[in-house]
Parts: structure tokens; sequence; C-alpha cells
């Protein structure tokens, strides 16, 4: 509960007795009246009570758009797997947890079985008003408007609504929403109360406990003016501690805005929006930019993912988010865990895109935080692979299912952070490709039953960023795989090697012909033989101290589902049939030192002779030269995409240039996909326009496929230019930010 919490004693009294005599409740209201609030008092009031003996979960439906989004908050918050996927087998059964302490779990039936209660074997609640049985348990649905508001995942929520009410009114739901529940069959054990603002007084007493110089009749008028909202009280309060607002302006600063009423509930605007978002501009231009970062999150963050979407370190993450939350607009929760107020979060997004349109802050935060989201799945990926505590990865996914949701809509939507810049585009195209050709991702997801739900998402995500160009060349080099043995991608920087093979191994995974797995090795800066057998351990789930030679073959043997055959194999130029794939993208750091090249090697060539089962791709700007070549690892260059791409990668990234004048673009850029994303970009920007390229590029060589230059790449000069177009300190931020050897988080 927030830190003012008051005027709501007689009313909290009052609903918790509804639950324990006459059954559920909904409590409605707009955004912040505090409801949420009020719903943490009763269930604290029944719990310290002792009268819930099973207990009370929790579960927060923001952003809660469809059915399966509505099924997994509702298994989260008990930590129970959907075996089957349709609600009409759902049902709530009693247990025993312990001698004294029943509790509800959630569970489903067969289809062919019968309904049955905790309390008799037919539906209960069905004379004309039958109290309740005593109250056992205590489920609280917090703003559940979200799933109201989309036609799935509100007939999900009815139909769990009415299944509790139906075969388990013992268990009491405690309900908080904006808008009504509608149950199509209405129960006398449900209640709809609606929530108003607070009484005058106590109106009164939370500004002054907001802002201590404020003397009793001035926090009478302050009340009256904010219309005792406890939200805008709040934010109001600590406004005008800070000085940002004085009380004699707020009259005519808020007259226009229109009174709540405590007796309609709005289903889109709420009547305390205006005034929320008055207080939040007035907040300093690097808190509202901070706040509109923060809008990406759709429930509770910590600091670590705090920093990730605003691009801070930690410790300047945190000192932001005190600022944050002394000004009432983040709520600090357990475990050193924020969230804003849906009402805070709606306005914040909204003031975001208005005041920083041409920054775009709320673009990158989405980017970042795709990105955060997909480190985190690879992270509980690798514990579940474990042996230790696989159990521990599945809870902390359910404890980020609302993240993991949003991150989903914004690949499945292209979001506004995949249209605006390319360079998110590659980075988030290249991790959640990572993501789907390693196994142990999609293992994971299956295990938490997301994977079907979410793999469309992937595959749109990954049909708009790679391989644009590339379908033939893609599909070539994937049957090269299967048919005669590993490959080598060889070409100079920026011509789409990495999305290459993402896209080959991607093909392969999806068409079911890697039962070993696939995973992904990068040795971007893997200047020594430790760095190359490091970047194996950790792919491979080896210790560092098993990073050599033998041990590592030895888990790609395994790895490989024909590991079972002895003694070397591929003598002849026809390979086994392919069991699994590694992808070693960015070999040329290895290559270009003599220590980490030979490792490399040796590691290449031990693989290829014991384990041909085991395909490998790499990725290099120079040729691998191995001691003795084999006839199963072909070298393969890589050249420009085709014109008719080019032009369409430029339209993709500069939407309002004509065919023609794309056309011409990509002949200026050589048809080199990485030039064609700085450039589109650059052009929707205004810091290039189409007439000004053939006289800039005119000058730089011409990129060739058939060679592969070991040093400056062709493309090399015309990177620089676009760059060299950005502004000055974003120049000196992009020569700072070089010194990051690896992924910058």
């Amino acid at each position: 509960m927030p830190k003012h919490y008051t005027g709501r004693e007689e009313e909290a009294s009052g609903l918790a007795e509804h639950l324990r005599a006459h059954g559920s409740l909904v409590l409605l209201g707009e955004g912040g009246m505090g409801k949420s609030s009020l719903a943490a008092d009763v269930a604290s009031r029944l719990v310290l009570g002792g009268e819930a003996p099973g207990g009370v979960k929790w579960v927060d439906l923001r952003e809660a758009f469809s059915g399966a989004d509505v099924e997994t908050r509702f298994f989260a918050a008990r930590w129970l797997t959907a075996e089957y996927v349709t609600l009409d087998t759902f049902i709530c059964t009693f247990q025993k947890e312990d001698d004294n302490a029943p509790y509800v779990s959630w569970r489903y039936r067969g289809p062919q079985q019968g309904p049955r209660g905790p309390q008799q074997a037919g539906p209960g609640g069905s004379s004309p008003s039958p109290p309740p049985p005593p109250l056992a348990a205590l489920w609280v649905v917090d703003n559940a408007e979200d799933a109201l508001g989309e036609a799935e995942a509100a007939e999900a929520l009815r139909e769990l609504v009415g299944e509790i009410l139906a075969y388990d009114p013992a268990t009491r739901l405690l309900l908080t929403s904006r808008t009504s529940l509608q149950l199509p069959s209405p129960s006398p054990l449900l209640t709809e109360r609606p929530v108003g603002a607070i009484s005058p007084a106590a109106a009164a007493q939370l500004v002054q406990a907001g802002a201590k110089d404020v003397g009793e009749a001035e926090a009478r008028r302050v009340a009256e003016v904010c219309q005792c909202v406890p939200l805008v009280l709040c934010l109001v309060a600590e406004a005008l501690a800070a000085g940002r607002i004085k009380a004699q302006d707020l009259p005519k600063l808020l007259v226009a805005t229109p009174s709540p009423s405590s007796s309609t509930v709005p289903n889109s605007n709420d009547a305390s929006a205006p005034r929320v978002r008055l207080v939040l501009a007035a907040l300093q231009l690097g808190y509202q930019q901070a706040f509109a970062q923060l809008s990406v999150f759709p429930s509770s963050f910590d600091e670590e993912a705090a920093a990730a979407v605003l691009h801070l370190r930690i410790s300047a993450a945190r000192g932001l988010l005190a600022d944050l939350s002394q000004y009432s607009v983040v709520t600090c929760e357990e475990r050193q865990r924020y969230s804003l107020h849906p009402l805070v979060r709606e306005q914040a997004a909204l003031l975001g895109t208005e005041l920083c349109a041409a920054s775009r802050p709320q673009v990158a935060a989405e980017g970042h935080f795709i990105a955060h989201m997909l480190r985190k799945l690879r992270g509980w990926a690798d514990m579940y692979a474990s042996p230790k505590d696989p159990q521990s990865a599945l809870q902390a996914a359910r404890e980020h299912e609302a993240d993991v949701g949003k991150m989903m809509e914004l690949l499945a939507t292209g979001g506004s952070s995949l249209g605006a810049s390319e360079s998110i585009q590659l980075a988030v195209a290249s991790d959640v490709t990572k993501c789907l050709t390693d196994d142990r991702v999609p293992a994971l997801l299956d295990a938490l039953e997301w994977l079907q739900q979410q793999r469309p998402a992937w595959e749109a995500l990954l049909e708009r960023l790679t391989s644009k160009g590339r379908e033939e060349e893609a599909a070539g080099l994937a049957e090269h795989l299967r048919a005669r043995g590993s490959l080598v991608l060889l070409a100079g920087g920026g011509v789409g090697k990495s999305c290459l093979a993402a896209d080959v191994g991607w093909r392969l995974v999806r068409s079911g012909e890697v039962p070993g797995g696939a995973l992904w090795v990068d040795l971007r800066e893997a200047f020594s033989s430790a760095d190359v057998e490091a970047r194996f351990c950790a792919t491979l789930g080896l210790s560092v101290e098993e990073g050599n030679g033998p041990c590592i073959l030895a888990a790609v043997l395994v790895l490989a589902a024909g590991a079972q055959q002895a003694g070397p194999g591929g003598s002849s130029s026809s390979p086994p049939p392919l069991a699994a794939l590694v992808v070693v993208d960015n070999a040329e750091d290895a290559l270009g030192e003599a220590e980490a090249a030979a490792a490399m090697k040796g590691l290449v060539g031990k693989v290829l002779a014991y384990a041909p089962y085991a395909r490998l791709l790499l990725t290099s700007r120079t040729s691998l030269h191995l001691p003795s070549p084999s006839p199963l690892l072909t070298e393969r260059p890589v050249g420009a995409t085709s014109p008719a791409a080019a032009a369409q990668l430029v339209q993709a990234g500069a939407g309002d240039v004509g065919e023609a004048k794309a056309r011409s673009v990509a002949e200026a850029c050589q048809c080199v996909p990485l030039v064609l994303c700085l450039v589109a970009e650059a052009l929707v920007a205004g810091r290039m326009t189409v007439q000004d390229l053939p006289k800039l590029l005119a000058a730089t060589p011409s990129p060739s496929s058939a060679t592969v230059p070991n040093s400056d790449d062709a493309s090399g000069t015309r990177v620089r230019l676009v760059l060299a177009g950005l502004k000055r300190q974003h120049q000196q931020a992009a020569a700072l930010l070089s010194v990051f050897p690896y992924v910058l988080v």
C-alpha cells in the first residue's frame, strides 16, 4: 500500500465483512481512486485476522490482452502449469498442504469427467440467495480492465470467474477494475461495489502528509481542487513540497478538467487523467523522459531491468528511481521492485510521445526492453538446462510472464522500436535467432506451455528482419549443410553474414532437421586460446576448468544425435546425416591472433574428423586455412544483396522514399545491407538527401563477393561517411562505446 494510504478504514472493514458473509466482490472505480490499495488493505485484514486459512493470492492482469495471458497469470500465481489449453476443463479443488491449512489448488480435469467442487458434487450457489460457505481462501485479481477491454481475454476471465463462483464459492474473489465485469449469467455471490474519492478530511490529511509545510486550510483547498482523488492528491502534494506547483495556482490550472464521479466508471479516459498529466508535466524534462521510458514495463520491475531500459548504470538507475518514488511517480514494492500506477503509466507514455517526438526515448526503450528480456530468457534457459535447479528457472520465468508477454507483443506487432532503428532491429533479430537456434530456450518455453503461443511471433520477426533478398541463398546453404557438410561464410563486414547464418540455422531448426540441437558461439574479440575455449564452454554448458579441446569435442559429440559412433568419421566426401548444428560467428577475430587461431582450427578439425554429423557454420572475414583441408568443410563467399532486395530494404527503413529513388540509393550503396540500413536511417532523419549520395559515395571502392579483404572492408568508407553525418555528441558517444568488445548491456 502507498505510504500515505488513508481514509478507507470503514470502507475496508465493510468490504472484509462482505467477503466473509456474502461472497465475492468487484471494486469498480476510475484510475487513481485507490482500488488496488483498498484491495490490499482488505486482504491484509483477512490474513492478519486468521480468516483466510488457504491464504491470499494476487493476480495482476495489467496488459493481459489474450485468453492465454489471463490463464498464465492465474497459473503463475499458484506456480502451476496448464495441462490443457481449453477453459472448459478448468476447475478448482481443495487439497491439504498440511494438517491445518487448506489451500486452493488450480487444476484441470479431463473433458469426460463431471463437475466437482470442494463442498458438493454439483455447482454451488444455485438457490435464490443462499449464504456462501465459510471463507477459505482469497484471490485478489487486480487491474481487470485490461483483460475486459479485449474480447478473447474478457471471455477467458469471465469464464474463470464463473467457474470459481459455481464450483468453489468458499474461495472468494476480490477484483479491481475500471469497467464492469458483465458476467453472461450474473451470480448472487458476486457484487460490484463502486469506489469513489475519499472524504475531504482524509484528503486534507493526505495533502499534509506529503507536503508538511501546507497548512490545514490550504490543504482543504488543495483537496477540493483535486476532487479528493488519492493518486492526484499524492502527486500534487509532492509537487507542492518540491515547489513545482503552488497551491494558489491549482484552481486555475485544473478548472477545465471534469469532475470525477464515483457512480460512473468510464471505459477509457478517466476524469483524473488530466490532473495526473498536469502534475507529471511539471517535472523536469529528464524525469519526463525517464518515466516515459519506464512506461514500457507492463508490471513491476527491478533496478536491473530499469537500468537496461534507461541505458544507465544500476547505481544511476537506483538514484533516478529514488527520485521518481519520492515524487510518487513510481511505487517501491517489496524486494526492491518498482511499479507505475496504471493511470500514471498511461499518461507518462502519452506525455513522452508528445514531448519527445524527435528523440523518441520510448522507441529506444522498447528495443532495450526486448534485448533485456531476450537475455533473461537465455539465462533462464541455461538454468533450466542445468541439472542443479531447473525449477528455479521455471519460477523466475513465471514471475516475469507479463514482461515476456509484452516482449512477444512488441515482436509480433513490430512495435515502434522495430521500425525506428536498424541497429536495434539487427540486435533484436540476432538475439531472437540465437534464442531459437539454441534448443535450450524452446525447451524452457515448452516446459512453461508458452512455446506454441510465442513461436509465430518469433517467426514473423525473423521473416521481417533476416535474409532480405537472400531466400534462395539461405535455402541453398541449408541444403549444403544437409547433404555435403560444414560451411564457412566469407565476406567483408556489413554484407550480412551473421543474419544469413541465423536464417540458415533457423530453417534447419524449424524443419526439425537438427535432433541434437543447435548452438551459437560468438567469437568477437576472442584473441587467445583461453577466450576461444571459454566462448565454446559458455555455449556448451561446460565449466571453465573443463575448457580444453577434448572436453569441448566430447560435449559436441554428446550434442549430436549420432554420438554413439566411435572413431573418426567423414573420411569420404559424403558426410553422415545432419544431427546437430554449431554456428560460430565472427571467427575473424580469433583467426587474426596465432594462439587463438590455432585453438579454433584444432577444435574445427577435431569436430570434422570425429563428429561430422555435427555441422559447423562459421562466419568470417578471413579464410580459415586449416592445416589439413577437409572435404567436409567448404568456404562460400557472401556478396551483396540483389538490387531489387536492396531497394526494398531502403524503402523499409525510409518509407517516404519512392521506388526509383530507392534503386538509386541501392546502387550508390552497392547493395551492402549494413550501409543500406544506415543510409535509410540517415534519409529518414534528414541528415542526408538522395541527391547527395552518388557524389558522396563516388570515391568509395566497390565491394566484391569474390574477394574477402583481411583488414579494411570495402564498406568501411560508406559506414564512416554515414556516422560522420551524426551530431558531434553522438559521434563522441559512438567512439566511447566502441571500447566494448562484446554485447553492451
